[in-house]
């Protein structure tokens, strides 16, 4: 059970808390319909020399995290499924990281959120040409760019866990998002999350609960609304698992669900619940693996599975 929860839980980032600190929020119960596609995987490369932990889009190219130390990132072109190039190292030299997290620019720029020496490095045509330190004091995880002008991060503390959304530029803090255990007793299970974010749309998808937060931020930067959407579950974090992943594409949100997955065995299927941005439910994806990352490219759905295989699915407009 252990191995398999482990697997999936490769690429996520555990967070947690017991309650969220915003008072603008509302809540709506979550109606499936019954709209359903099952699908048929295609495997484009299988068992990943470097065992992947994470996938990122950039541009026209797949950037999967690896868990070697070098490289520490391998790319593959969206078009032919090609691998195009590797990089990065671990370790604390020039042009090395520790515990690096990507996040994809335009035009093939990115930043790296090195947590080993608190800094944020940006690369053009990867060469380092800019870098930023940063004061927090805990580890930096899972980097999204949200708009132009907005980025997002989380961090994780014994007792609480937050989305912090900052200046992309000047890498002020601008808002946070935070679930805290009023209790202090360190229970940082219960609110574990994923998220995502697009233009001023955000989505933060709980691992082991049925329940997602869809909210929007202002010019600001600020969280100015945000809907809570619950559905019917079992709590229980050694059996049970939901959310373990969330993409915005094409204005409709993109949930992988882990709810039909065996966590003892790794037996059953995943699934993909797609959403419109008022937290309407679309369809379900019926997929043929058990996936534990995901990430969406024009008509692609790409896909790691436990055996470290990546896949690809073609999205259809029924």
């Amino acid at each position: 059970m252990k191995r398999i929860k482990q697997i999936i839980l490769s690429g996520c980032i555990l967070l947690s808390g017991c309650a969220y600190d915003k008072g603008n929020t509302s809540e709506s119960v979550i109606q499936e319909t019954s709209a359903e596609e099952q699908v048929t995987s295609q495997i484009v490369h299988d068992d990943l020399a470097y065992g992947i932990k994470d996938m990122i889009v950039m541009d026209s190219t797949i950037v999967c995290q690896t868990e070697s130390e070098s490289p520490v990132y391998i790319c593959y072109n969206t078009a032919d499924f090609a691998k195009t190039k590797e990089f990065g190292k671990i370790g604390r030299g020039h042009n090395e990281w520790i515990k690096p997290h990507l996040v994809a620019r335009a035009n093939n720029d990115y930043d790296i959120f090195d947590n080993g020496k608190n800094r944020i490095l940006r690369y053009s045509n990867d060469s380092l040409v800019g870098e930023v330190e940063y004061k927090t004091m805990v580890a930096v995880n899972d980097p999204h760019i949200i708009n132009k002008k907005y980025s997002g991060y989380t961090y994780l503390e014994p007792n609480k866990t937050a989305l912090v959304i900052y200046d992309a530029d000047t890498y002020k803090q601008m808002d946070e998002f935070a679930f805290e255990d009023k209790e202090q007793k360190g229970n940082s299970i219960n609110w574990d999350f994923v998220w995502d974010g697009k233009e001023n749309f955000i989505v933060i998808a709980h691992l082991y609960k049925k329940e997602f937060h869809m909210m929007e931020i202002d010019k600001k930067g600020k969280i100015s609304q945000c809907t809570r959407y619950i559905g019917d579950y079992t709590f229980d974090p050694e059996k049970h698992m939901y959310y373990s992943d969330v993409e915005i594409s094409n204005e409709l949100v993109y949930m992988l669900s882990q709810q039909h997955v065996n966590l003892e065995n790794g037996n059953g299927y995943s699934e993909i619940d797609i959403f419109n941005k008022s937290g309407k439910h679309i369809k379900k994806i019926i997929l043929d693996v058990v996936a534990q990352r995901m990430c969406i490219t024009h008509n692609l759905i790409w896909l790691l599975d436990i055996d470290n295989n990546l896949r690809v699915v073609t999205l259809t407009d029924k």
